[in-house]
């Protein structure tokens, strides 16, 4: 008899062994699996980062070009109008020799026709206007070579000029393609964040996804009387068993969050929230997974003309979410396929409790001891998003208007 009692205990030993060994083996997968996506997004960060660098010291390199030509640009326009004020003085000193000699022409003309005037005196004024000519000569080379420059420095002026514009244009292409990067990443980031804690859960609930109708199309052929409870009911227990039996529950892993821009470091958190469409395909979920997916099934199954929400409960430890109906004379189903939990009597069947006593009867099972402060943070579907600070907030919240479109009892 001892020896089968021994037997009997190490084999369920061993049994116990090899199950601890297939979930050691499960969670070590897990475990890869969320290191190689780590990795995957860390790398698209560093590649991001490195490209953003790259645009930036090219955005640099053009602005210190534009600047160095615009430096020049400057100079030669001051050199450009110093040769002209030069020209203007030069042809203001050619115009007073001119009117000089004019008036020197006219005296030797007034002594030629003075005879009491000497040779020597005429000879001495045709030697002043030969001098002065030959001054005019020098200011007119002068003049002329000063042109010239003048025409080279307006020619590179100009080329200045379309060097300055291309690469004006080329730094605008290269911002709108930083733009282009940077709105890219938004997006991403979005995308990605919307699955951590998101601040509108509403749109996580998809009841319009065709994926989330088929799904429910093939469990339940559709809601075919809209008159008849006892069709709804049953239909929403089969919905909530399919859950509870091919969505396998799984915790999440530790996962990035994209930060504002990516320069800033990744931060990583270990609450994913996943869209309903994903659950289905993983095969697996956490609580709020399962309970997203049963809210988006119920709400397509009555095609959104029913309340239906998630119901996310909190203490100073943890929190937890599954599903609520209201129901005609207030009172309350609730759903939780993660932890096998719905409002039902000892046949199975879905029971209508008070919505205090149906709360608090979740509440017993969620856990063993309810902390004293557990509560209600918020209610949230595709259509509606509450969020409470206390229970009597939320019964009062739901007394007032958590009932307006409700089903009936069987």
């Amino acid at each position: 008899m001892n020896k089968k009692k021994v037997l009997g205990l190490s084999i369920l030993l061993i049994i116990g062994l090899a199950g601890f060994i297939g979930t050691l083996g499960y969670y070590q997968a897990l475990l890869v699996s969320k290191e190689s996506q780590m990795l995957s997004l860390s790398s698209i960060i560093e590649q991001s980062n490195i490209q953003i660098s790259n645009l930036a010291d090219l955005v640099d390199e053009k602005d210190d070009g534009i600047n160095s030509l615009s430096s020049e640009v400057i100079c030669l326009t001051e050199d450009k109008d110093d040769l002209s004020s030069q020209i203007l003085n030069l042809h203001n000193q050619k115009k007073d020799l001119e009117s000089q000699i004019s008036t020197l022409n006219s005296h030797i003309q007034i002594i030629q026709s003075d005879n009491s005037n000497t040779d020597p005196d005429i000879i001495a004024l045709q030697n002043q206007i030969v001098e002065l000519n030959q001054i005019i000569e020098t200011r007119d080379l002068q003049i002329r070579t000063l042109l010239t420059k003048k025409e080279d420095l307006e020619n590179p002026n100009a080329t200045l000029t379309t060097q300055i514009e291309y690469l004006q244009i080329q730094v605008e292409s290269i911002q709108a393609n930083y733009d282009f990067f940077m709105d890219s990443y938004k997006l991403l980031r979005e995308e990605v964040n919307q699955r951590f804690d998101p601040t509108d859960p509403k749109l996580t609930i998809t009841p319009n996804n065709n994926e989330i109708s088929d799904l429910v199309q093939s469990i339940t052929g559709g809601w075919s009387n809209t008159s008849d409870f006892n069709e709804f009911w049953t239909d929403v227990k089969n919905l909530y068993f399919w859950v509870e039996s091919n969505i396998e529950y799984r915790s999440d892993g530790l996962s990035p969050i994209l930060p504002v821009t990516p320069y800033n470091n990744l931060i990583y958190t270990t609450d994913m929230w996943q869209f309903p469409e994903e659950t289905i395909d993983l095969e697996k979920g956490d609580c709020e997974d399962q309970g997203i997916l049963l809210c988006s099934m119920i709400r397509c199954y009555t095609n959104q003309e029913y309340a239906t929400d998630c119901i996310w409960i909190t203490d100073s430890e943890s929190t937890h979410i599954g599903v609520q109906i209201p129901v005609s004379e207030n009172k309350l189903v609730i759903l939780d396929p993660a932890r096998n939990y719905y409002s039902k009597d000892f046949l199975g069947n879905i029971v209508f409790n008070d919505i205090t006593v149906e709360i608090n009867n979740w509440f017993n099972d969620w856990k063993a001891s309810t902390s004293s402060d557990v509560y209600v943070k918020k209610i949230f579907s595709d259509y509606r998003l509450e969020t409470f600070s206390s229970m009597n907030e939320y019964f009062t919240w739901m007394q007032n208007y958590g009932f307006s479109v409700i089903v009936n009892q069987y």
